[in-house]
């Protein structure tokens, strides 16, 4: 009786072992698994493309993103980035949301043209919420569809320099200056004349001076086709 017993003891043993070592074997197969499974997902994430955070897919056709705070150059950067990844992905839709006091006039002017760049292949629709002025006016009008809450503020003035060293500067550096921001100037009209229903006397009028105005008058003078 008692060697049976030690048999059992011992077959049980074995059995436990066995259990263990098959445990170990699993818990090893999955690791291998979710680890060819994140290899997997990184390399398609690294073929495709990464997204800027201001930017993000909704399904496979519709794309967002947003513009908050001062223009800069880095706005452009990334939105070209994020074009570029839009494309190979080939998105249709791009949802462009503004919320700007504006900022670098060449900067907002190069958003612009990179969003109007990409009309054949994707309608662009964009959309000011709370406030889009200055240098934000040509990323708005640079939607194929232009949209604006009620309460959106606007605002359009005469593009400026402004030195970061006026003592670093001679009189030909400022006057070579002014003819840049003269350049720009006439670039930004331009685009006010093309995108709006502003005549060359407005347009002058309000941009000689800071014009403020708000989202039904946005609608009635060509800047936007819909209030939300």
């Amino acid at each position: 009786m008692n060697r049976m017993k030690s048999y059992l003891t011992v077959a049980a043993i074995i059995a436990i072992m066995i259990g263990l070592l098959l445990l170990s074997v699993s818990v090893q197969a999955k690791d291998i698994t979710d680890e060819v499974s994140i290899q997997k997902r990184i390399q398609i994430r690294e073929e495709q493309g990464q997204l800027s955070p201001n930017t993000f897919l909704i399904g496979k056709d519709a794309a967002y993103t947003v513009l908050i705070g001062t223009i800069t150059e880095k706005d452009s950067l990334l939105l070209w980035i994020d074009l570029q990844i839009l494309k190979a992905r080939k998105v249709k839709n791009l949802h462009v949301y503004i919320n700007s006091m504006g900022g670098s006039g060449t900067d907002g002017l190069s958003y612009a043209n990179q969003l109007m760049a990409i009309w054949p292949h994707c309608e662009v629709t964009t959309y000011g919420t709370g406030i889009v002025a200055s240098a934000a006016i040509p990323i708005l009008l640079a939607g194929k569809h232009r949209i604006a809450s009620s309460n959106t503020l606007f605002m359009i003035h005469k593009v400026r320099f402004t030195p970061q060293d006026p003592s670093g500067y001679t009189s030909r550096d400022l006057e070579a200056n002014k003819e840049a921001t003269d350049i720009v100037e006439s670039s930004y009209r331009e685009l006010l004349k093309i995108r709006t229903k502003l005549i060359d006397e407005q347009i002058n009028k309000f941009c000689d001076r800071t014009t403020w105005f708000t989202a039904k008058q946005a609608l009635e003078w060509g800047f936007i086709d819909e209030i939300r």
